[in-house]
């Protein structure tokens, strides 16, 4: 029989064995063969103009966990990593980051992470690490879940060299936020973390959607001037 994960015709006819199984011990995976690639093309040079850009080169894109229990209306990540979070180990990902830096020479790193901070031991175990084996990596995240910042994680984060963060504000509506992407964020928190993130001198950036089913053109300007109010 088939393994899951797999589509294909036989006699005409298609055949779909269901989705492949999801990799639970994510430390058992091998590192990237990256020797069977030019690093340096991808290391060296920005793969698009965009706010999230590295700033310092070489970079490394890394994901450290796949999933997110979240459920954002909008979001892809269920089809494609699941809901189940599922991560590698701290010292896996130190391991890792030493090996770049050695192998590559890296200077940064971004972690493309579909919510990386959802466990956040692990999380600042990483950050701790960074910073007890002086990485000096400057690192940059997208797309960061800004429930889960504190003044605490912040601080934790600027001190193993994070230079960017992309908060995934979506909306400045309540309604919308609670409503139609059911995303645990409450505005006045996302104003409070702006202010502290900008006191401890982060690049920051903002996501937000509009143009939702049933969103009226009063909480698109809603939101509009929500972003310009954190500048």
């Amino acid at each position: 029989r088939p393994a899951h994960g797999l589509v294909f015709r036989e006699n005409k006819k298609i055949h779909n064995t269901g989705p492949a199984d999801r990799i639970k011990d994510l430390d058992s995976l091998p590192r990237p063969a990256y020797h069977k690639i030019d690093f340096n093309q991808y290391a060296l040079q920005k793969s698009r103009p965009s706010v999230d850009a590295p700033r310092v080169f070489p970079n490394a894109r890394l994901f450290t966990s796949r999933g997110c229990p979240i459920g954002c209306a909008f979001c892809q990540v269920e089809s494609i990593s699941g809901k189940t979070f599922r991560a590698r180990s701290a010292a896996h990902v130190l391991d890792e980051l030493a090996w770049l830096k050695e192998a590559y020479g890296i200077r940064s790193v971004t972690f493309d992470d579909d919510n990386l901070l959802t466990d956040r031991q692990r999380a600042k175990d990483i950050f701790k690490g960074m910073i007890e084996q002086e990485m000096d990596l400057e690192w940059y995240m997208p797309g960061v879940a800004v429930f889960f910042l504190d003044k605490e994680m912040l601080s934790l984060m600027k001190k193993s060299g994070c230079r960017f963060i992309d908060l995934a504000i979506e909306s400045g509506v309540e309604r919308i936020l609670k409503n139609i992407i059911r995303k645990p964020i409450r505005l006045d928190h996302v104003t409070k973390i702006v202010k502290q993130a900008r006191a401890l001198g982060f690049d920051i950036g903002g996501n937000f959607i509009v143009g939702f089913p049933g969103e009226t053109w009063d909480e698109i300007r809603t939101t509009l001037r929500f972003a310009e109010g954190l500048d």
